[in-house]
């Protein structure tokens, strides 16, 4: 399997039911401009929590370990 594409997101949008949990990512730079979305991960209410839970212990390592950025503040 080939490595997957890398893309720069900083911008997120999420939509949730019973049956999916939808996670939008693209760019946007500056207020008022609209955002350009790139990457849409549909997948289940359960990945989603296994997913945040992951997200939660990446970023506790990282925070025990770094100092913290200008962009966190």
């Amino acid at each position: 399997m080939a490595d997957p594409d890398g893309k720069y997101a900083n911008y997120f949008d999420v939509g949730v039911n019973v049956n999916e949990l939808v996670i939008d990512f693209g760019q946007c730079y500056g207020r008022g401009n609209m955002p350009s979305v790139h990457t849409r991960i549909v997948t289940t209410p359960a990945y989603g929590r296994e997913l945040l839970a992951l997200l939660a212990r990446s970023m506790m390592a990282f925070e025990a370990s770094a100092e913290p950025s200008k962009e966190s503040q």
